[in-house]
């Protein structure tokens, strides 16, 4: 493999226009990208937005792995894995079957996988533990699943949330939980009546931890308005101030996190996770057009939006472990010219990449300013490694994911001569040393992908 930029070969997707302000600032401006917009004009559009590096000012100097090194948690590294809602590709499931599907998503570089259900008619007979066996044939993983809410939180009975239980223990999964968050069965208006939800929660979860699993529901827009008793309370907010026990859990969904910060203004979503990191096990990573009032707002293909996902991530760090998860309700409409919704997804996945990438650049970088501005690092040292980081960023933001590879290497290099001392020193090292080589990881999995086009 050269070291020069090499020409894309295809496109990936349209322009992720990020922004830094929250979604209620959002106005008109944000127009859509040009169709033919490869990940390179991505990359730098991304980077004109103004989110090329992050800063320990911007960012903290408690937050992501620093706090780690600190002592306040255990060693963080990035989470490798990039994964799916199979309702995205609903269309394929039913007409081509689990096998063919898994197969793809495979190719593609998915290894995690959310159910939206356990039956197609394509795969007539399968059964869960069948369905275990062509997961573990594609080098797949279900950390999650969509099921009926009532039955994930006992409102139908033990005897049904134990089969869920139990299907959720043959497929291997950590997680299982609903495509809601407030069940049917239960008002949702009032502040007792969300306390009352999150108490089922509680229970849900104390039951999920005996078969080690943790329970979990998902938002969309409404939950974040106000409830009919206290218009100051919002929805959501009882909801997550109430839900305590450790094995109840919630999924994120971004876009309509911010669609619901456009309708129901005085919050900004990533500020959620940050405030409660192990309460956010799963994020629905779904891009879209969020409008001002956020009454018209449209899901996208991932890449074509104005969530700033970015910016998100990069708020959020390395606080606790998150399964980012692919949706896009739409996907099953895109055009057979352009590929269908396996053309969305991987075009997605690429992109999703392509920023969870920059995401890390920019972590590594404010972990090395915590680390010295914490004492901790020699700011000679600092400026050694930074130097390397920032070229290594400005060649991932244009593309060039080869050289961009040969800065963090030097970076790897650097710190493993000139960072040495005792135990604490050894583990800062070993936490910059292992963040790098993660990125160049990702960067290696990108050339590899082009180069097989």
């Amino acid at each position: 493999m050269s070291g020069r930029t090499r020409s894309r070969r295809r496109a990936l997707g349209p322009q992720c226009t990020h922004r830094q302000e929250s979604c209620q600032a959002l106005t008109g401006r944000h127009r859509m990208a040009k169709p033919d917009l490869n990940r390179r004009q991505f990359l730098a559009t991304a980077a004109a937005a103004g989110l090329g590096v992050a800063t320990a000012s911007a960012l903290g100097p408690t937050a992501g792995t620093a706090t780690a090194a600190m002592g306040v948690a255990a060693p963080d590294t990035p989470y490798p894995n990039l994964g799916l809602q199979m309702f995205s590709i609903r269309n394929l499931v039913s007409s081509l079957g689990f096998q063919a599907v898994f197969q793809e998503l495979a190719d593609i570089g998915f290894k995690d996988v959310e159910f939206a259900g356990y039956t197609s008619p394509a795969s007539p007979g399968l059964t869960i533990a069948g369905l275990r066996g062509l997961l573990d044939a594609n080098g797949l993983r279900a950390v999650g699943a969509h099921q009926n809410l009532n039955a994930v939180l006992g409102l139908n009975g033990a005897a049904a949330q134990m089969q869920e239980f139990e299907n959720a223990r043959t497929l291997g999964m950590t997680h299982v939980g609903s495509g809601a968050l407030f069940p049917s069965m239960l008002p949702s208006n009032t502040v007792s009546d969300i306390q009352r939800i999150a108490e089922q929660y509680n229970t849900a979860g104390a039951a999920a931890a005996t078969m080690g699993l943790k329970v979990y529901g998902h938002n969309h827009d409404g939950e974040f308005a106000f409830t009919t008793d206290n218009p100051a309370r919002r929805k959501y907010d009882v909801l997550v101030e109430n839900i305590t026990h450790p094995n109840a859990v919630i999924e994120m969904d971004i876009y309509w996190a911010y669609v619901g910060a456009a309708r129901f203004p005085g919050f900004n979503p990533p500020d959620y996770v940050v405030s409660r990191p192990q309460r956010f096990a799963l994020f629905h990573v779904k891009d879209g057009n969020v409008v001002p009032g956020g009454t018209g707002s449209q899901i996208l293909e991932f890449g074509q939006g104005n969530i700033p996902f970015r910016a998100f991530f990069d708020a959020v760090g390395a606080r606790s472990y998150h399964y980012p998860l692919w949706e896009q309700d739409t996907a099953p409409n895109t055009p057979a010219a352009l590929g269908g919704a396996a053309g969305a997804a991987r075009r997605s996945y690429d992109n999703m990449h392509a920023v969870r990438t920059l995401t890390w650049l920019d972590e590594l970088g404010q972990m090395i300013a915590s680390f010295a501005g914490a004492g901790r690092l020699n700011m000679r040292v600092a400026a050694s490694l930074e130097d390397r980081r920032i070229r290594a960023a400005v060649l991932v933001e244009s593309g060039s994911e080869t050289r961009a590879t040969a800065y963090l290497e030097q970076l790897i290099a650097r710190a493993n001569n000139q960072i040495r001392g005792d135990a604490d020193d050894i583990m800062i090292r070993s936490l910059i040393v292992a963040a790098s080589q993660q990125i160049v990881a990702w960067l290696a999995e990108a050339e590899d992908r082009e180069n097989k086009l």
